[in-house]
């Protein structure tokens, strides 16, 4: 498997075993609102009985008996033993109400009902009875002013509160119904629900290409995409990602209106425009937040962004080699935490207007700040144009920079005997944990040098460079290996001899494995 795909693996699976760790123990709170101007229906309470109920919500100002509304049925007869009217609130699974602020009216004519706001374990926190002997009816609240029926319960624990009432007497004739006055009733004009999450989201696996393997020399550039998973109690809020400290979060719909007021689980995509984040190294988190505000990230990984080309070559100087060819070097810009410069492009075109310029070239090496270009066939003023290419693949022409070359009307004259192949031969390769030694011959007239390039794939980076001087038709280069290469079963050598005035340039590539 490729090294730079076993890395992008290693930083999905760390990226994807963080999610899985528990978070610190955290709570957090946020208010459901029930019937308020301007709002939706009661959608968080239940109704107990539709028969004795009505809701009209937001409630008409200054009715005593709008909003939530359960009352016992007028007519004759009676109601049965157990029969119940209201309405309840439920804290989604896992979560629970700890306080309520309600305006409400409640009240009853006959002992024989029990009205009372009360919780899922039973306790009582409102509720009115009254003797018979003493007066005829209890209420807390008023139906005259309904805006001075406020109250809070406080300090609550509890999955469900519940505002009605039951039947509770035994005998026949109990819970008789009036044809004109009703003998028990709530109201609950509006309330604001306070519910408690004990816990952050929970993170699924995230996925998309801003986690994957990259472009070349595993830099991420343009507009990416990731996929964030979330669960929760109360429902996920919101999803994004967060590089270093700059944050790409969107909201999903919520309805405060309901006790969950958020989807449970999410899967968003998010886009992410990497073109104006700055070129280096960051920090990729991705994370939710639940409907009460809470938090939660993935551990970080590493996010190589590189989505511009370097600037210009500075400096550019020619110097003419032996073999008639020239050799342009320059000074590279600084790259700071961008991808490295790993390659040069150029042109040689005509000074005049009607410039003739070949296909362009590349010359590639780590850290490249020279190359040689072959002088043209025609003789005159001409000049090279140079760019830089960075490991991300980036480049651009029109970064360039020129300098002037200037061929003798002779350089290429008609009849001039063509060079012959130098007759370049690898004799012995050899490789000894991280020594490499390459051994071979060439015509014995050849001059100059023979220079090694080893990379761990074809089209891959250069990882050792080395050469030597050609003697009496021998060279010898000895190098010593990086710890990149010493767990690869192979890599490619490639011996290149540059030529001189009798002798062509020539290249071998040999693979080579461990002894």
């Amino acid at each position: 498997m490729r090294p730079r795909r076993l890395a992008a693996l290693y930083s999905l699976a760390a990226l994807g075993a963080s999610m899985q760790l528990p978070a610190p123990a955290t709570a957090g709170t946020y208010d459901v609102v029930v019937c308020k101007s301007g709002g939706s229906a009661g959608a968080a309470f239940e109704t107990l009985n539709v028969a004795l109920s009505s809701v009209t919500c937001p409630p008409a100002p200054g009715t005593a008996f709008s909003g939530l509304v359960a009352q016992d049925q007028l007519g004759t007869g009676y109601h049965p033993a157990g029969t119940r009217g209201g309405f309840s609130v439920t804290a989604p699974a896992g979560t629970t109400i700890t306080q309520i602020v309600v305006r409400r009216y409640f009240g009853k004519y006959d002992i024989d009902w029990q009205v009372a706001a009360r919780t899922a374990q039973g306790q009582i926190l409102e509720t009115c009875d009254f003797n018979p002997a003493l007066t005829s009816s209890c209420s807390h609240g008023s139906g005259v002013d309904p805006d001075q029926n406020t109250v809070t319960y406080a300090q609550l624990s509890t999955p469900n509160v519940e505002f009605g009432f039951t039947c509770t007497g035994v005998s026949p004739d109990a819970c008789a119904r009036n044809p004109s006055l009703h003998r028990v009733w709530m109201v609950v004009y509006d309330a604001t629900v306070k519910i408690e999450d004990p816990a952050a989201p929970a993170l699924g696996p995230a996925s998309g290409a801003l986690l994957g393997p990259g472009g070349p020399g595993g830099w991420h550039q343009g507009t990416e995409t990731v996929a964030v998973s979330a669960s929760d109690a109360s429902g996920i809020k919101r999803t994004g990602i967060t590089i270093d400290t700059s944050r790409h979060w969107a909201d999903q719909v919520c309805d405060y209106t309901r006790p969950r007021p958020c989807p449970p689980s999410v899967v968003a995509t998010h886009s992410v425009n990497l073109n104006v984040v700055a070129d280096g190294r960051h920090q990729l988190r991705v994370g939710a937040a639940d409907a009460a505000g809470q938090e939660r990230h993935s551990d970080p990984v590493e996010l190589k962004i590189d989505s511009h080309a370097p600037s210009s070559p500075k400096g550019l100087r020619v110097a003419r080699n032996r073999d008639g060819s020239w050799r342009i070097s320059w000074t590279n810009p600084p790259q700071g935490a961008a991808a490295p410069i790993v390659a040069a492009r150029y042109v040689v075109c005509r000074r005049a207007s009607s410039a003739d310029c070949p296909v362009e070239s590349r010359s590639s090496a780590v850290g490249i700040d020279e190359l040689d270009v072959r002088p043209p066939r025609a003789g005159g003023a001409w000049g090279a144009l140079v760019w830089l290419e960075d490991e991300a693949a980036n480049h651009d022409r029109g970064s360039g920079a020129r300098v002037s070359l200037k061929v003798p009307a002779t350089a290429r004259r008609s009849g001039a005997a063509p060079r012959r192949r130098a007759r370049l031969r690898i004799t012995r390769v050899s490789r000894s944990g991280r020594r490499l030694r390459v051994t071979g011959t060439i015509g014995r007239t050849a001059t100059g040098r023979v220079a090694v390039r080893v990379r761990a794939r074809r089209g891959g980076p250069l990882l050792v460079r080395g050469q030597a001087r050609v003697r009496r038709g021998r060279w010898r280069i000895s190098a010593r290996l990086p710890r990149a290469l010493q767990g690869r079963r192979a890599a490619l050598v490639t011996v290149r001899y540059r030529g001189d005035r009798r002798h062509a340039p020539q290249a071998i590539t040999r693979r080579i494995g461990h002894r």
